[in-house]
Formats: C-alpha cells, structure tokens, sequence
C-alpha cells in the first residue's frame, strides 16, 4: 500500500490494460484478415512468445544462465522458427514486413515483462519450470520438446482473429 493505493490491484489494472491494448494493437490490422498461419507457423508464433518469456525471465527472474543455455541448446530450432515467421510475416506485409516483426516482437516482450511485474513469483516459477523441461531434454526430442513447452506453458500466442490457435502439440 503506497499513500493508501492497494499496489497490486493498480499493477494489475495497468498490466490488464497494458495486455489489452498490445492484443488490440496486434489484432486489429486488416492485412492479418489476409493470412491465418497455417500449423508450423503457429508453432513458431507460440515458440517465439516462449523465447521472449525466456528473455524477460533472464533479466527479471536471475536466470540469465539458463537463458544462454537454452539459446545455445536451442539456436537451430529457433532460427527455423523464425524463418517461419518471416515468411508468414512477409505474405501478410509484403516489404514492410521487417518492422511489423519488430512490432510483433516488442508486444511480446512488453506483455512478458508486464506478467514478470504483475506476479514476479509466478512468472519465475513457470519460466524455472520451462527452463528446466527444455534444457532436460536430449537432442533428439529438442524440436519436440520446445514446441510441447511452447504451447504447454500457456502463455500469449499472437494469432489473428477468426484463426484456430493450436491447443496442443502437433508436429511441423
């Protein structure tokens, strides 16, 4: 409490707000209405949102060991993910594409770290547990394992209205 204003309950309001509008921002495009991603760039969509949880967890959780681990574990696997997203990025932006993947980018970030703010707690518990799921796994079960972590942590996947987000794991 801070001057008599409950904290958690503003920090709440400004992150519901903060999500809101980053969703908003996101969505409302009307180039997203030409294109739904079609499977593997719906793994890579929730792949990348891990990535940038993981990124935030790094900085706001002290896991900055774990997050070079996992980029180092994981570099091929994500930079085929991105390769996907820059196709479906460059069917629904043409040549704009690089800036509307930096947008895309920065939205998830700001959304992770507003979570980290919101329940610092929880945030580090569920990265630790994805941290630990991925960087358990052999070489073999990699690409598997970081699309079920992906999609099991349940965390935002950016996917453009009237689309069918994945709900669980389906191979590319």
């Amino acid at each position: 409490m801070v001057n008599g204003i409950c904290t958690t309950t503003v920090s709440r309001k400004i992150r519901v707000m903060a999500a809101g509008l980053a969703l908003t921002a996101v969505l409302s495009g009307p180039a997203y209405a030409l294109t739904c991603p079609v499977p593997a760039e719906q793994n890579s969509l929730a792949v990348r949102a891990l990535q940038a949880k993981l990124m935030v967890a790094a900085l706001s959780c002290s896991s900055k060991s774990d997050y070079n681990r996992f980029v180092r574990l994981y570099t091929p696997h994500l930079a085929n993910h991105a390769g996907s997203l820059r196709s479906w990025f460059r069917k629904l932006h043409g040549k704009g594409y690089r800036s509307e993947i930096n947008r895309f980018v920065t939205l998830l970030a700001n959304d992770a770290s507003m979570r980290s703010i919101g329940d610092r707690g929880a945030f580090c518990t569920k990265s630790q547990q994805a941290f630990s799921a991925l960087l358990q796994a052999s070489r073999l079960e990699a690409a598997s394992t970081l699309r079920a972590v992906a999609f099991e942590t349940n965390w935002r996947q950016d996917v453009p209205t009237g689309c069918t987000v994945l709900t669980h794991n389906r191979k590319e």
